[in-house]
């Protein structure tokens, strides 16, 4: 195993990020010696990096320590929504919800408890009934306290852009896992929705913050399409000019005012689009961003950052130092890109988190 690879797990494992009732922190603030709030889809991405990482008792565990936490006190019965307590009420936030029904789908293929893909079930069933449009899309948040779908929120909840297509991508998961097709309606419909207006929605923003942000919500939209981009050919060649329009657009901004989540999403990308067939990997590019990747990782005397990767190099930013969510995504990439140098990069799209 890589060694950046091997570091980065092991602070997901013994940092302290998640604590000893099983949550998950967001980061780590290391000028300050604290672990940042609670976060459902950094403790989705922690069950998902830790069981991709292969066969291991003690990486089992502490993903399932996260997914017995997450059902018993963020899973609301009211609803089938995970859900936090905000300034605005309670809410369930769509992001966080396509990324527990992954998480939870894979506790379920590790494990085989049926507890797991049984609330992942019941999830998916109130995003189905709860909070889906007329035209195909979802709405981006949940209100518990009115049991009503929220239009927008500003600084919150995910918005209702291209983004939320990877909650079809879960969706068809928890499908593969259950061998039913329960929720085929529901993706085909999201699917045709984001096909018909992702032109519109290419990122084009100057500000570095706005573009990353954008960035990001354009290769999960791009995440989203890889279970029908082998088979449909309209769904194929927007992936494929997707990451290079994805590509093109981080290239206008210097190393360090680069995300280490938008270099990982574009990276395994890269990866899924050459083993799917759809384009040949350039390999020099894909190089570049594994070392630019790996520059985001800490070396620090610090325990409780040390082996963790940065969302961002600049200094004086908000938020936490290290991020438990780019961890993840980065583990991952680096992995797969470790895979494909030694030419055995055989991932099914399932395996993207």
């Amino acid at each position: 195993m890589d060694t950046s690879v091997h570091a980065g797990l092991h602070w997901l494992l013994h940092s302290g990020v998640q604590d000893d009732g099983g949550a998950v922190s967001a980061g780590y603030r290391a000028q300050h010696r604290e672990f940042t709030e609670i976060s459902l889809e950094a403790s989705a991405l922690f069950i998902c990096a830790l069981l991709d990482a292969g066969e291991d008792k003690e990486h089992r565990e502490a993903a399932q320590r996260a997914g017995a936490f997450l059902m018993e006190r963020a899973f609301d019965l009211t609803c089938d929504l995970f859900a936090v307590e905000t300034e605005e009420g309670k809410l369930a936030d769509l992001r966080d919800n396509g990324a527990l029904i992954e998480a939870f789908t894979a506790l379920f293929l590790a494990t085989k408890e049926v507890s797991y893909v049984e609330c992942a079930e019941r999830c998916g069933r109130a995003i189905q009934t709860r909070m889906t449009r007329v035209d195909g899309s979802l709405f981006p948040a949940y209100d518990l306290i009115s049991q009503t779908p929220i239009q927008s929120i500003e600084g919150g909840a995910s918005d209702s852009g291209l983004d939320q297509l990877k909650i079809a991508k879960a969706l068809s998961g928890l499908g593969e896992a259950k061998g039913q097709h329960e929720f085929e309606s529901t993706v085909t419909m999201m699917v045709k929705w984001a096909l018909a207006h992702h032109e519109a929605s290419r990122p084009r923003k100057q500000d570095p913050d706005e573009a990353m942000e954008a960035l990001d919500g354009y290769c999960r939209f791009l995440e989203g399409l890889l279970p029908q981009a082998a088979g449909d050919m309209m769904a194929g060649q927007t992936l494929q000019s997707g990451v290079l329009n994805v590509e093109e657009q981080l290239l206008t901004f210097g190393r360090e005012l680069r995300r280490s989540d938008v270099v990982a999403r574009l990276l395994r990308l890269r990866l899924y689009t050459d083993a799917l067939g759809i384009a040949e990997l350039d390999y020099a590019e894909a190089q570049a961003e594994a070392a630019t990747l790996a520059e985001f990782q800490l070396q620090s005397m610090d325990p409780k950052a040390d082996g963790g990767f940065a969302h961002e190099r600049r200094l004086g930013r908000r938020g936490p130092e290290v991020d438990t969510g780019a961890t993840a995504v980065a583990l991952q990439a680096l992995s797969m890109w470790e895979q494909a140098e030694e030419g055995a990069f055989r991932r099914p799209w399932q395996a993207l988190y």
